[in-house]
């Protein structure tokens, strides 16, 4: 049971970095300008992770 918080704890914590990074970059970039990579690094994870999150950019942005 205590795994499967952790899980729970990490997907969230990730998933809220890459909505957080990625509201981050638009406003300084504009969304054009961002890649999935810029978004990716800022956030600290993989392109893996932000597409088992996210379908494409334009779904992370309904969630910013």
């Amino acid at each position: 049971m205590e795994n499967k918080n952790h899980q729970q704890e990490n997907f969230k914590s990730t998933y809220q970095s890459l909505v957080n990074s990625a509201r981050i970059l638009f406003v300084e970039k504009g969304y054009q300008a961002v890649s999935i990579d810029e978004i990716s690094g800022k956030a600290l994870v993989t392109k893996g992770a932000f597409y088992h999150h996210f379908k494409n950019k334009k779904q992370l942005l309904s969630a910013c």
